[in-house]
């Protein structure tokens, strides 16, 4: 049985009290483990595992929990306590891979930055049987040591209980979603189904069913119905499944931008965000969700909200906010977040308007050539007949700057 979480100690209190006492919640980050010499199986489900109960915790309001993408980069920087000081982080969960005999178990340690000291302690295994107690056991422990009146209960989802077979091919299929290719995609899609064989009310494996069908449609890129229809279908499974997850509102809510019912999309991302408010993805979808709706105000301080959490960001994050701006005729804002981008070749377009707009045509014809360069077959008139926006005058002034640019 793992030990009980010691109380939180006078050092930790003082500094915990006083951030909430000016409204802003301490930040914590679950950093991936390290694999040692752990083989690629046990590796792959532990980090599975550290992201679904980051993921768990951003359902509490008395904390700020780091995105699992930016917990990934973290992990990987030379100086961490720099890193940490930059992004104000109070508490780090520091985890390993350990060999014991016949069985691989993780090792975790919850550390309060502040003074270094390590407030927790412990050591889970990760077989079928042990995997479902050590996720909510890790989770457990962290809100216990953070706050005594953290909202435990939303860390321990009943749907996860009593099967690890289940909960492991949820994983998986988490895992193999995140590669954006048809193979990979459908992949994940077994794994989610093969989830729900052995357990129908795994809520997390349905809304993962849903996005499966939605990437597909994203990637196949014919516009195929068929697979926003099933993608509905099931995040409304996933709801009914249980209401209290984001998942199914946020999944929901896509399916209901990409069929322009702008309305319906707003109004499912804002149920998933109040279920969810620190997750990073979650807000992320809903900031594109406004934007589209020509609410960019609106979409680039949620945009902006989701980058505080996950400040290490994935690409789209800053594409979003880069149209946001855009559309706010902020170019040089625009600029500046698409500079950002790790590849920002899928924005070249973007950039070819922020700079048309500015009346800079030298720039601008660099990011015309470079577009031609992806998509030779580009036409201005037919892809100004696709642009999702739902009202006319961002369309024109999207369109205004493509033409300034020389296309």
């Amino acid at each position: 049985m793992p030990a009980k979480a010691a109380p939180l100690p006078a050092a930790a209190i003082e500094p915990l009290l006083e951030t909430m006492g000016e409204m802003r919640p301490p930040r914590v980050v679950l950093l991936p483990p390290g694999a040692g010499n752990a083989d690629a199986t046990a590796t792959l489900f532990a980090h599975s595992l550290i992201e679904d109960v980051t993921i768990g915790l951003c359902a509490l309001r008395s904390v700020s929990v780091i995105a699992p993408y930016t917990a990934a980069q973290i992990s990987l920087q030379a100086d961490k306590a720099s890193t940490y000081e930059q992004h104000a982080i109070s508490y780090i969960l520091d985890t390993r891979l350990t060999n014991e005999g016949s069985r691989q178990t993780l090792f975790t340690q919850l550390i309060f930055f502040a003074n270094d000291e390590v407030i927790w302690a412990d050591r889970f295994t990760l077989d079928d049987r042990g995997l479902m107690k050590s996720r909510q056991e890790i989770a457990r422990q962290i809100a216990f040591a953070i706050a005594s009146q953290v909202e435990r209960n939303e860390t321990m989802r009943k749907t996860y209980e009593g099967n690890g077979g289940s909960y492991r091919s949820y994983l998986l299929g988490q895992r193999y979603l995140k590669q954006l290719n048809l193979p990979e995609v459908r992949r994940a899609r077994k794994s989610f189904r093969e989830a729900l064989n052995q357990n129908a009310d795994l809520a997390p494996a349905m809304s993962g069913l849903a996005r499966s069908y939605f990437v597909e449609w994203l990637l196949t890129a014919r516009g195929d119905s068929e697979l926003l229809a099933l993608a509905e279908q099931h995040a409304r499974d996933a709801i009914a499944i249980d209401d209290t997850l984001a998942a199914g509102y946020r999944e929901l809510g896509v399916v209901k931008l990409y069929s322009r019912q702008f309305d319906e999309s707003i109004e499912f991302h804002e149920r998933a965000e109040a279920l969810s408010p620190q997750h990073a993805n979650v807000i992320a979808s809903y900031a594109d969700t406004l934007v589209q709706a020509s609410r960019p105000d609106g979409g680039l301080r949620k945009i902006e909200a989701a980058i505080n959490l996950n400040p290490i960001a994935p690409d789209e994050y800053f594409w979003t906010a880069a149209g946001a701006c855009y559309s706010l005729g902020q170019y040089d804002q625009a600029l500046a977040y698409i500079e950002r981008m790790r590849d920002p070749t899928p924005a070249d377009r973007l950039a070819a308007a922020s700079w048309g707009m500015l009346g800079n045509r030298k720039k601008a014809s660099q990011y015309v050539r470079k577009t031609f360069e992806v998509h030779p077959d580009f036409n201005l008139e037919k892809w100004m007949a696709i642009v999702p926006f739902r009202e006319e005058w961002q369309k024109t002034h999207y369109g205004e700057g493509l033409r300034k640019a020389g296309f």
